[in-house]
């Protein structure tokens, strides 16, 4: 019976943290979307700077990934090629973001 308890304090324990990062999601939401509203063109720019950031630094973990496995198949090659486009795509739209 003690094992059962303790399962069940952790799922309610986990479900505490779960619900605690939804409320601050949510929170976070309205608050840059009031910011938006606010600012909306430098607040824009800022976001597309932000996005074409996590772009290129998502493409550089696929290519360092694919270095890194020495995955020579089409599904290897796919994501280094895939990587580069992303590493391009994402540094024109941090370049330009209007």
């Amino acid at each position: 019976m003690a094992g059962n308890n303790n399962a069940y304090e952790e799922i309610k324990s986990r479900i505490r943290k779960i619900k605690a990062n939804k409320i601050t999601a949510a929170i976070l939401s309205v608050v840059f979307g009031v910011i938006l509203l606010i600012w909306s063109g430098a607040a824009i720019t800022v976001a597309f700077k932000i996005f074409g950031a996590v772009l290129a630094v998502g493409g550089i973990v696929a290519v360092i990934s694919f270095l890194v496995s020495h995955d020579n198949t089409a599904l290897g090659l796919t994501s280094l090629i895939g990587g580069v486009v992303i590493i391009v795509l994402g540094a024109w739209i941090f370049m330009k973001p209007e």
